[in-house]
């Protein structure tokens, strides 16, 4: 599996992952096939990133799928796309596509996810929006949908706490929404992969953010703090999981990773991307 977080403020969009790619080992543990390579692409023609979970690496009838590679190719090609969500929903129907060429088997981490943020503009703003571009069914991660991947919006849905995540949140209506909620201080944070051990760490965390600002000693939000508040919880989570884990049963660990990218489009990671 892996563990992602994404972090959405009025500053930036901030991605952070883990760098473990596992396998199904003979022993009903895992074998680590990488701990350094990131999981974060740049996608500069939409002023976005994405960061994947899930499905890495698969050999099939004598060819090899590469989800790293697959991104950065779709990335190359994003310019040709009028919107980001045109590409969005592009992403979602070619990997439907690479799905039945490749075997999608939910016990070996055959589903597989992307954090796609951009930058949207909206009445002369720039508005963020995170596209959750997945085809498992749910967050146990247990099963694919049949149907294969969709493309949704996750902001507006999170701010009115709608259960529909629709495409159809593009409006400017609901854009400007959400851009208002991050003026007034919102912090959108999203993460996938292993739930049930991340959320605990980043609950707590912004919580503790929380009350800093109550107290108003929450010295604001910067590129450097957004950053920091995607990738901590999961340097946290490596370290515990490393301290505590039996031998072979780690999917989460290795270099953290992240990227925060300004309104303007500006990159910077401190952490070599």
């Amino acid at each position: 599996m892996t563990a992602i977080s994404t972090v959405i403020t009025s500053t930036c969009t901030a991605h952070a992952t883990d760098s473990f790619i596992t396998t199904p080992a003979a022993n009903g543990g895992f074998d680590v096939i990488e701990s350094q390579e990131t999981k974060i692409v740049k996608v500069e023609a939409f002023r976005g990133a994405m960061s994947y979970w899930g499905w890495a690496t698969t050999p099939a009838d004598g060819s090899r799928w590469n989800t790293l590679r697959w991104l950065r190719q779709a990335a190359a090609q994003a310019g040709s796309f009028g919107t980001a969500s045109a590409f969005a929903e592009s992403m979602a129907r070619d990997l439907s596509t690479a799905a039945s060429r490749f075997r999608f088997d939910p016990l070996r981490a055959g589903g597989l996810g992307i954090h796609f943020t951009a930058y949207e503009p909206i009445d002369g703003d720039w508005v963020p929006e995170l596209f959750l571009i997945s085809n498992w069914t749910d967050a146990s991660y247990s099963a694919v949908r049949p149907s294969g991947f969709a493309a949704t919006r996750q902001t507006f849905a999170m701010l009115s706490e709608a259960s529909d995540k629709s495409i159809d949140h593009a409006s400017p209506i609901a854009r400007i929404a959400v851009l208002n909620a991050l003026r007034d201080g919102m912090l959108y944070y999203f993460n996938n992969g292993d739930p049930a051990v991340y959320n605990p760490i980043a609950n707590a965390m912004y919580a503790t953010i929380s009350t800093l600002k109550t107290r108003k000693q929450f010295r604001g939000n910067t590129v450097d703090s957004d950053r920091a508040l995607a990738r901590q919880p999961i340097e946290v989570v490596t370290r515990i999981l490393r301290s505590f884990s039996k031998a072979g049963t780690r999917v989460v660990g290795g270099k953290p990773h992240d990227v925060a990218v300004t309104p303007d489009g500006t990159y910077t990671s401190s952490t070599g991307g």
